[in-house]
């Protein structure tokens, strides 16, 4: 039992340090392809490295559906969306308080609840 648990801590552990690297290796390398092609870091990262990260929900959805399960192949979409923006916008404010005002605030709180009930109507079987 131990031998097992230490196993996959030491798996885990890799696996870490491999995504390190790799998120070193993705940055590094779209910084390059953005001096390249003459365009802003920023919309390389919105256009590549973004497409990249969704590749995994959009290799599990595809599986799902295939599979006859499209329930889990919209939650996951939903889901990783939701959890995505999230994490972006907690992380951000973490590193540098995010200064808005009121309205801008009440601005997307409406727009919010009016995509989500438009959402959740297109989804009712």
């Amino acid at each position: 039992m131990l031998d097992a648990l230490l196993l996959w801590l030491g798996a885990i552990a890799i696996g870490f340090v491999l995504l390190n690297q790799g998120a070193k290796f993705l940055t590094d390398n779209a910084t390059r392809i953005a001096g390249r092609i003459g365009r802003s870091r920023f919309v390389v990262g919105a256009l590549f490295v973004s497409t990249l990260s969704a590749l995994p929900e959009l290799l599990v959805s595809g599986i799902a559906a295939g599979e006859g399960s499209p329930d889990i192949a919209l939650g996951n979409a939903l889901a990783s969306t939701v959890v995505t923006v999230a994490f972006v916008i907690g992380v951000s404010a973490l590193v540098r308080p995010i200064k808005t005002s009121r309205e801008i605030v009440l601005r997307d709180a409406v727009f919010l609840a009016i995509v989500t009930v438009v959402a959740a109507t297109m989804l009712l079987d």
